[in-house]
């Protein structure tokens, strides 16, 4: 496998044109940051939004913050609801010893 080291103005071009890493949180956050623990939220998603991918979304922007979200039914067909609160111990996957 053949390799070598960037170096001089190619380096410069490459690093000055890195994308953004990851997802832009930025309204999930609003959201989650306008309620305390233990407040219920219902969140209008839209028709067009997939619930599954908003929820996912919701969540991995409340252990941004350190919460974690209970979800509950959703109220209707364009909304999701969830529970905000503390964030939780991670579970282990692994097998239980005893």
């Amino acid at each position: 496998m053949e390799h070598r080291k960037v170096q001089g103005e190619e380096l410069e071009r490459l690093l000055h044109s890195k994308k953004a890493a990851g997802f832009n949180y930025e309204k999930y956050l609003a959201v989650l940051t306008d309620y305390k623990d233990g407040d219920v939220v219902a969140v209008n998603v839209g028709a067009e939004a997939a619930n599954r991918g908003e929820k996912i979304r919701f969540s991995r922007a409340a252990r941004l913050v350190n919460k974690s979200l209970t979800w509950l039914s959703n109220p209707s067909e364009n909304e999701i609801a969830f529970q905000l609160g503390p964030l939780r111990e991670k579970r282990s996957r692994g097998q239980k010893r005893s």
